[in-house]
């Protein structure tokens, strides 16, 4: 068994224009004193496999949502320090296309000047 770490990271994606070629950039924010309920918000899991994970971060999608319904925010999955990652863990973590949801309650702004 591996145990991970869920947790919530103030992210927001801005749309933007350089040069006449519009792009969006994530930006996130860290509270580092921990004194907001994102900071806060935070679950311990275990898993044996990576396709193991899509479940567990639904369920924690969905307390968080109850708990913070209007934040824009990204959910952030790690291997506890000292514990080895399953096969498959970083490909799903950093897999583009978001297969887990865990940008799924961030908001787009679009700072692009008119």
């Amino acid at each position: 068994m591996t145990q991970i770490n869920l947790s919530l990271t103030l992210t927001v994606f801005e749309r933007n224009e350089y040069n006449g070629v519009p792009y969006i950039s994530r930006t996130m924010t860290f509270d580092v004193a921990g004194l907001d309920l994102l900071s806060k918000f935070r679950r311990l899991a275990e898993i044996k496999r990576a396709s193991d994970l899509k479940e567990i971060v639904d369920h924690f999608a969905a307390k968080a949502r109850e708990a913070v319904p209007d934040e824009s925010y990204a959910i952030h999955v790690a291997v506890n320090r000292g514990q080895r990652k399953p096969p498959g863990f970083d490909r799903l973590i950093d897999d583009k296309t978001d297969p887990l949801g865990l940008d799924r309650f961030v908001k787009t702004i679009d700072t692009t000047k008119p």
